[in-house]
C-alpha cells in the first residue's frame, strides 16, 4: 500500500501486510497543508496491492482542498474559509453566489453579527458623569482594549504622552496600534 501524488499526503498507519478474505483494517491518510499556498487543490492516490489475479491493485483517488480566509476564489465577497464553514447553509467556495452572500450579510445583524465597516460606524451613547461625593469633582475614566477579531480583547495601556487636549477643549487619544489590530473598545468607568 502506498500514497502517491501531492507531497502533503502521508500514510499515518499501515495495517498488516496481508489481510485474510473478508478481513477489515483501518487506513489513515493525513494531509498537511503547511507548505502550500493559501488556497490549493491537491490530489493524490492511495494504492492497495492484491493477490487477486483479476484485480492485482486498486486505487482510491485522494483530494484535499485548502481554503484561506484571505482568499475569495469565486469573487462573491465572502472568503473561502467562511464559505467552507458555512457549507451546511448552502455556501460553496467554488461557486459565486452573490444572492446568497447578500442575503447573509443583510440578515447577519439580526443574529448579532456585524462587518468591520458596520462596527466602525457604531458609537457609544453619551455617558452620564456624576460629581464624586467626597471630592466634589467630575471624573471620567476610560479603559482601552484592542482586538484583531472582535472575539478576544486585550488591554491597551495608554500613556500620558498619548493624551492631549485640542484647541476646542476635546480630549484626544492617539493610538498607533500594529497592523493586526482592527478594533478598539473603550469602557467608561
Amino acid at each position: 500500500m502506498n500514497v502517491t501524488g501531492a507531497a502533503g499526503f502521508t500514510l499515518v498507519n499501515s495495517p498488516a501486510a496481508t489481510l485474510g478474505e473478508g478481513a477489515e483494517a483501518e487506513v489513515v491518510v493525513q494531509f498537511l497543508a503547511s507548505d502550500l499556498p493559501a488556497t490549493a487543490d491537491e490530489r493524490g492516490t492511495l494504492t492497495f496491492l492484491s493477490n487477486d489475479e483479476d484485480t492485482p491493485a486498486f486505487s482510491i483517488a485522494l483530494r484535499a482542498k485548502v481554503y484561506s480566509s484571505q482568499s475569495d476564489s469565486d469573487s462573491d465577497e465572502i472568503n473561502d474559509t467562511a464559505e467552507h464553514l458555512l457549507a451546511p447553509l448552502g455556501f460553496d467556495p467554488e461557486t459565486a453566489q452573490a444572492d446568497l452572500v447578500t442575503t447573509y450579510y443583510e440578515n447577519a445583524p439580526a443574529a448579532g453579527l456585524y462587518t468591520s465597516a458596520q462596527v466602525a460606524t457604531l458609537y457609544a451613547p453619551a455617558p452620564v458623569i456624576q460629581r464624586g461625593a467626597s471630592s466634589g469633582k467630575f471624573t471620567l475614566t476610560m479603559d482601552w482594549w484592542q482586538s484583531t477579531d472582535l472575539q478576544e480583547f486585550f488591554d491597551l495601556p495608554v500613556t500620558p504622552g498619548q493624551v492631549s487636549v485640542d484647541a476646542n477643549g476635546d480630549v484626544v487619544v492617539e493610538i498607533e496600534g500594529d497592523e493586526t489590530v482592527e478594533f478598539f473598545r473603550v469602557e467608561l468607568e
